[in-house]
């Protein structure tokens, strides 16, 4: 018997690396990489970010994106435990990122989070601010 981590009350279950990676594999298509093109990546009920760096995994090895100049992303989950992994990880790995703690059937927002990527590229997703 593994070990498993999640709480089956709020209805969290964190996916395998593996899997992750399986799943943004097939899902990721093949963006435009037009010069100056920033891809936009928005994911509700985020968790740890297991998919979500598993799709950055996948944009750079597989595809040869720079994420880090090239990508946006808007993330929001309702558990703060939650926020303040995935505001770790992104910024970790220098993501331009903006994490949000909200419940995203209410739409109820508690706090936004922005990763210092994002803050020093500000000029260029400033835009992107507004959404919050």
């Amino acid at each position: 018997m593994g070990c498993f981590m999640g709480n089956k009350y709020m209805g969290q279950f964190f996916t395998l690396y593996h899997v992750s990676m399986l799943c943004a594999k097939l899902g990721i298509g093949a963006p435009n990489k037009a010069e100056g093109k920033i891809l936009t990546i928005n994911d509700q009920c985020c968790g740890s970010v297991g998919m979500m760096m598993a799709t950055l995994d996948a944009l750079k090895n597989d595809l040869d994106i720079n994420y880090a100049m090239d990508c946006f992303v808007d993330r929001s989950d309702i558990d703060l435990r939650c926020v303040h992994m995935a505001y770790l990880q992104l910024s970790l790995a220098r993501v331009p990122a903006i994490i949000k703690h909200q419940n995203s059937l209410t739409r109820e927002l508690f706090c936004v989070w922005r990763t210092p990527a994002f803050v020093m590229q500000y000029p260029r997703f400033m835009k992107y601010e507004s959404s919050d």
